[in-house]
């Protein structure tokens, strides 16, 4: 499958800390091109935004702000940007994974839940839900 082919990607989450690091929260990474390659989708949008803890929450992927090649949102341009611009330029790069990780492990006594991974559709569903 190509980067270009996913209409939908989609998961739900619940991650907690002891602190209020803003770098917390699980992200998602579409690994490319034997991995070579790869999207970062950031619910932190590069630490600047703190995603509610201890609640579960879905994060939609497509139509949101992601990075290319970009872990450590190092402030050199583009950064985040659109889903669509990254899929406009990479759109035929293949797919070699996606993975969830908890949030950069940044944070104080830092744990996660992935309840549920949503591909075009077809969902995989982790533990009871």
């Amino acid at each position: 499958m190509t980067l270009g082919q996913i209409t939908q990607l989609s998961y739900n989450v619940m991650y907690s800390a002891a602190d209020t690091a803003p770098i917390g929260d699980a992200y998602l990474r579409i690994f490319l091109n034997n991995d070579n390659d790869d999207v970062v989708f950031d619910p932190t949008q590069c630490a600047t935004v703190v995603p509610d803890k201890n609640v579960f929450t879905t994060f939609n992927v497509v139509g949101n702000d992601v990075r290319y090649d970009d872990d450590s949102c190092d402030g050199v341009p583009p950064d985040q940007q659109s889903w669509a611009d990254v899929v406009a330029a990479h759109g035929d790069d293949v797919i070699s994974s996606i993975y969830v990780t908890t949030g950069f492990t940044g944070g104080t006594d830092l744990t996660a839940i992935l309840r549920n991974l949503s591909v075009n559709g077809q969902s995989f569903t982790f533990g009871s839900a």
